[in-house]
């Protein structure tokens, strides 16, 4: 689990093809979003991966590995592919509402490391019990806050008292925390909530 700042740059879409372009003579990305697929520079393309980090906007201009990055993130944040949202908190949940959780891989189970996301035999990430019931939730939801609400509600329902579990406020942010790093391996991805514009 990452530690996460107030607010993070949320990168949208999943990468699904690379090309040469021979008149820009540099790779160019494609991500995948609802309705067709965006070509990114190699420059854009590594703002919007680094962004997969959990990372500020701040900390991302600065530490993204590409010169002139601040022109790099306004394109991709103009494309659509880049929004900034709160961590933690009512303003969390709330602006969770405005995104889904694609996940792209199935869970599994490791030998050593139980239930974990992704191929055990390769690459995965474990996420807590919490989380992954988060994760399971996603395809069954409209929105990410959606299923952090349902899993909040399930565990008061069964007794749990760990707010940090059951109120949606506190659990969005262990679910953006523990979610990154899944979005990084490129097993999961984050994109609008059905019939949102980021």
């Amino acid at each position: 689990m990452i530690d996460l700042p107030d607010r993070v740059v949320v990168p949208l879409g999943r990468a699904t093809s690379v090309v040469w372009d021979p008149a820009a003579a540099e790779r160019v990305v494609s991500i995948a979003v609802p309705g067709g697929a965006i070509g990114l520079t190699e420059d854009e393309h590594a703002i919007w991966a680094h962004a997969a980090r959990g990372v500020s906007k701040g900390d991302l201009l600065e530490r993204a590995p590409v010169d002139g990055p601040r022109t790099a993130y306004d394109a991709v944040h103009g494309y659509g592919l880049l929004v900034e949202i709160a961590t933690g908190g009512a303003t969390a949940l709330r602006e969770a509402a405005s995104l889904r959780l694609l996940a792209h891989a199935r869970s599994g189970v490791h030998p050593r490391q139980g239930l974990v996301v992704g191929e055990p035999a390769a690459e995965f990430v474990r996420l807590s019990p919490v989380v992954q019931e988060i994760y399971g939730w996603c395809a069954g939801t409209h929105s990410l806050a959606m299923a952090v609400v349902l899993v909040a509600t399930a565990a008061s329902e069964a007794g749990v008292n760990d707010p940090a579990v059951i109120r949606p406020e506190r659990l969005v942010r262990r679910a953006f925390a523990e979610l990154f790093p899944l979005v990084g391996a490129g097993l999961a991805s984050f994109g609008p909530a059905e019939g949102l514009v980021a």
